[in-house]
């Protein structure tokens, strides 16, 4: 495998094979302790494991949708076409991944592959992922070997798009969470594999990395039009909910997003090339602002549950992940990163051996 790796890439792959590693360990730890070892109790059930699900699966999606709508527009050439599927399906491999160890127990998992109930946007959302992650394989396989692939490239991109509609409907689908019972989730998500597909599309192609900064600035529009909205002109309950992600327990995961997530890679862009710094930062302040998102939300039935008039009390929870919950995350990330370098490694030992054998026959 490392025959066609840089000193670089086996740098990383090692990194990548010490995280899986260390993750696995993590994941039996939960497996033989149970969910209290990632922090997470009856009042917030999902944390940065689902947060970073939700933004690496944004972030391949996305990718895949541009690798589609390329073979209309021809702003990626085949090589970065090829590098662009495989990308995406290495992050929603990881997203997969990740969902498996969340769940807990491998047996929760096989009975939400088994029990086909399509009228719960959690098992959509498996089998939506599983058929683009599908697509992506046979996409791949077909831009490889120098196939038409506009036909199969629209349907992966179409089911990429489906695939994060059925995301944010599954969190406006929870009525009781105000916060997320909105057609702005569905918007946001959307928004959020805009922004992080194009980071992806800017490490592949770095030409294109002005619509990165389009996604950018549309990411901070639409976060600003979310929270300012519910300030001032939500309700008590959304207004105190709000306020504990501007202003508290939850604001460092807001904050982290704007700085490290919005203006980082902004400059970046503008006054550097370090494309692929900003990528990381963008996807990594995308993850934040789906952590500050499930945590106030979730907090949310608590407060209405124990107050009655002003609604302040969201500022005695907070929410910060536990070593388990991190390595949990870090390894399936860990596991993505390897797997990326396995495909891209494949893919040119395959075109190494063609020139070969071409040269051969000449």
């Amino acid at each position: 495998m490392l025959a066609n790796t840089s000193k670089k890439e086996k740098t990383v792959l090692i990194a990548a094979a010490v995280l899986a590693v260390v993750g696995i360990g993590a994941w039996v730890c939960q497996l033989m302790q149970g969910m209290r070892v990632t922090g997470l109790d009856n009042t917030i059930i999902w944390g940065l494991a689902i947060a970073v699900f939700f933004a690496i699966i944004a972030a391949g999606a996305g990718l895949l949708m541009l690798c589609g709508l390329s073979e209309y527009l021809g702003f990626m050439n085949d090589t970065q076409r090829t590098q662009g599927i495989a990308f995406s399906l290495a992050a929603m491999a990881t997203g997969g991944v990740l969902i498996i160890m969340d769940l807990g127990n491998p047996a929760q998992f096989l009975y939400l592959i088994g029990s086909f109930n399509f009228t719960s946007f959690t098992v959509l959302d498996f089998w939506f992922l599983t058929l683009t992650m599908v697509a992506a394989v046979v996409y791949l396989i077909m831009a490889r070997a120098s196939m038409s692939t506009k036909a199969v490239g629209t349907i992966a991109a179409v089911l990429g798009v489906g695939l994060i509609v059925v995301e944010g409907i599954l969190l406006a689908n929870n009525t009781s969470h105000h916060l997320w019972a909105s057609p702005m989730s569905v918007v946001s998500f959307l928004v959020g594999a805009f922004l992080g597909g194009s980071a992806l599309l800017a490490v592949i192609a770095p030409e294109h990395k002005k619509v990165f900064m389009v996604a950018l600035v549309t990411s901070a529009l639409v976060t600003f039009a979310e929270v300012g909205t519910s300030l001032v002109a939500g309700t008590d309950l959304a207004r105190s909910t709000m306020q504990s992600v501007v202003a508290g327990p939850f604001a460092p995961y807001f904050y982290f997003q704007l700085v490290i997530g919005i203006v980082v890679p902004f400059a970046l862009l503008v006054k550097t090339n370090r494309v692929v710094l900003a990528a990381l930062c963008g996807v990594v302040g995308l993850a934040a602002e789906k952590l500050w998102l499930l945590c106030a939300g979730e907090t949310e039935i608590w407060v209405q549950m124990h107050h009655i008039g002003p609604l302040q009390a969201t500022q005695q929870f907070s929410y910060v992940p536990t070593p388990v919950e991190v390595a949990i995350t870090a390894g399936a990330i860990g596991i993505g990163v390897f797997l990326f370098l396995f495909i891209k490694n494949a893919l040119y030992k395959t075109a190494d051996k063609s020139m070969s054998d071409g040269a051969a026959g000449e």
